[in-house]
C-alpha cells in the first residue's frame, strides 16, 4: 500500500496530486483496496450503492455536533 504525503496544500497518493487549496466545500476522500474499487466499478447501475462510513469523534471536544454534516 502506498503512503499518502501532504505537500503544500496537496495530498499526494501514488503520485496523483489532489488540489485542496481552492476548495469551496468539504469533501470525503476515501482510500480503498484495488479489489473494492474494481467491485464498485463493476456493479450494475440497477443495484443500490452500498458504503460504510467510520466517524471518529474527540470525546474531549465541547460540541461534537458542530463538525458533523450529513
Amino acid at each position: 500500500m502506498e503512503e499518502d504525503e501532504i505537500n503544500g496544500g496537496d495530498i499526494v497518493n501514488g503520485g496523483i496530486p489532489v488540489d485542496t487549496a481552492k476548495s469551496d466545500r468539504a469533501v470525503w476522500l476515501m482510500k480503498c483496496p484495488p479489489v473494492v474499487s474494481k467491485a464498485w466499478q463493476n456493479h450494475s447501475a440497477e443495484s443500490p450503492p452500498v458504503a460504510k462510513v467510520v466517524v471518529s469523534l474527540d470525546p474531549l471536544q465541547s460540541n461534537p455536533d458542530s463538525q458533523i454534516q450529513v
